[in-house]
């Protein structure tokens, strides 16, 4: 009876991940967490993956990747800590990572054809490189710190085509952050041009390559926000200029249209005229301001990299209801 007591002791069952797993506890540094093939929750690839980011469950607890950390417990509300190793169901390895009171230090995820999924590393406790992979071993995903701060962030398609950049400068501001199509084609982009007046220059393209619009931008680092200053330039997607503006400090001191063809001219002339402060959101250069536009606005405004104020919205939905109809 002593001995069904004991081994009953030793044995305790976790709720890990939506997951029943069985863990024994012992004295040792590593906590095995292995899942038994009869319990009705199994790890199984689908089940922890993203198909977009990969096997991304584990970086929740991790100060060195994610801003907001949370800690790893058991449904005892304990800690997770020293090495921790995690299974699939088959009993391959899944994660082994390492812990200090509850936060992921460093670790390596697995496929579960033994391919190294992700790994972290560290120097001095703090974040150093990190890396992912494909299934099949073709990189997705690196990061390289200085100090435990984040300098460089690529991310890469199955093909092995560049999908999204971010490069900070020395001084401690974004160089480059750049989106990319499948083909590893420029979509939109965020470039450090003048390091002195944090100048930038952001632009945006077709789907088609061609570009749809480009303007200069000044940064503020204590609002960590932009503002138009210098030349702003609308395009259409055969590359005709379709508003050439230009500002100083957010405010529209001149405008300068381009010729345009004889089609568009009569096109317009029907039209009402759209002013100058509306010209890029008339997208279809039809002059007028439609609610699909106004749309395009809204969601462009809260973007993450969006340099569109609340007032400019504001303005452009008031000038769409005075338009004359």
């Amino acid at each position: 009876m002593f001995c069904a007591i004991q081994k009953f002791k030793t044995r305790v069952i976790l709720f890990h991940l939506g997951m029943l797993s069985v863990t024994f506890a012992s004295g040792q540094d590593s906590v095995r967490s292995i899942l038994e093939l009869d319990f009705l929750f199994q790890y199984d690839l689908e089940e922890v993956e993203d198909l977009e980011e990969g096997i991304v469950i584990y970086d929740q607890y991790c100060p060195g990747l994610v801003n907001m950390v949370k800690l790893r417990k058991d449904i005892f509300k304990h800690v997770a800590h020293k090495e921790h190793v995690d299974y699939y169901n088959n009993g391959k390895l899944l994660h082994k990572g390492h812990y200090e009171d509850g936060s992921l230090i460093k670790f390596r995820n697995y496929y579960p054809n033994d391919q190294l999924e992700r790994e972290l590393k560290v120097k001095s406790g703090k974040p150093k490189l990190f890396t992912s992979y494909y299934i099949f071993g073709e990189i997705r995903e690196r990061k390289v710190f200085d100090d435990g701060i984040l300098m460089l962030h690529e991310k890469f398609h199955y093909s092995g085509k560049l999908r999204y950049l971010m490069e900070i400068s020395e001084l401690g501001y974004l160089q480059i952050e750049q989106w990319n199509d499948d083909n590893g084609y420029p979509l939109r982009y965020t470039e450090l041009i003048d390091v002195d007046s944090l100048k930038y220059e952001i632009a945006e393209m077709y789907p088609s390559g061609t570009i749809k619009k480009k303007g200069h931008y000044l940064y503020d680092p204590v609002t960590e926000t932009y503002c138009f200053h210098g030349n702003y330039v609308a395009y259409s997607e055969t590359g005709t200029v379709m508003a050439d503006l230009f500002y100083q400090y957010d405010q529209l001191v001149e405008v300068a249209l381009a010729e345009r063809s004889e089609t568009e001219i009569d096109v317009q002339a029907g039209m009402s005229g759209v002013p100058a402060e509306y010209l890029a959101f008339d997208l279809d250069n039809n002059g007028e301001i439609t609610k699909g536009e106004i749309d395009e606005a809204v969601n462009a405004f809260f973007e993450d990299d969006s340099t569109l104020k609340l007032s400019q919205i504001n303005g452009l939905v008031n000038y769409f209801f005075e338009q004359d109809w």
